[in-house]
């Protein structure tokens, strides 16, 4: 997969954002991002912002980790759980609600990768952080910049 998808997550996402407010689940339809639902994931974020779920995982991030965390406390996961750098990420952009991105070493079994790069996007249920939605990248180094914030600050 190509930083290419991430893009275009971000710049999908960034059109659901409004003047006033985040984007919620609801304005995520599946239907429209269609190139994109094998790359990405859904977190459901606890309503007290103490946990995460791994609430859908796509195909080719399940085919590039060799592992499929659906349905899974994200803090039993290899290389996931509470205090690690991904932990860190989940709970960054789930708390500030503005998007963010990481890149990690591949944790995975395919050794072709040698990182994993992350994009998180906030979602919100009535004025409430619900789920994270985040894109994966499974490739060599290269420049990663941060994604635009919703709302300017």
């Amino acid at each position: 997969m190509s930083d290419d998808i991430l893009s275009l997550l971000e710049a999908y996402w960034q059109s659901k954002c409004r003047a006033d407010r985040l984007p919620t689940r609801q304005d995520i339809d599946p239907a429209e991002i269609r190139r994109l639902l094998a790359h990405i994931s859904l977190i459901d974020v606890a309503m007290d912002g103490a946990g995460f779920r791994f609430r859908l995982v796509g195909t080719k991030v399940v085919q590039q980790l060799s592992y499929d965390p659906t349905g899974q406390d994200v803090a039993e996961g290899p290389q996931t759980g509470k205090g690690s750098p991904f932990w860190k990420f989940l709970t960054a952009v789930a708390t500030d609600l503005q998007p963010g991105s990481i890149e990690l070493p591949y944790f995975g079994n395919n050794v072709s990768f040698g990182s994993i790069r992350i994009v998180g996007f906030p979602l919100l249920a009535d004025g409430v952080i619900d789920k994270v939605l985040l894109g994966f990248s499974f490739a060599g180094a290269t420049e990663m910049h941060e994604p635009k914030r919703c709302i300017k600050q």
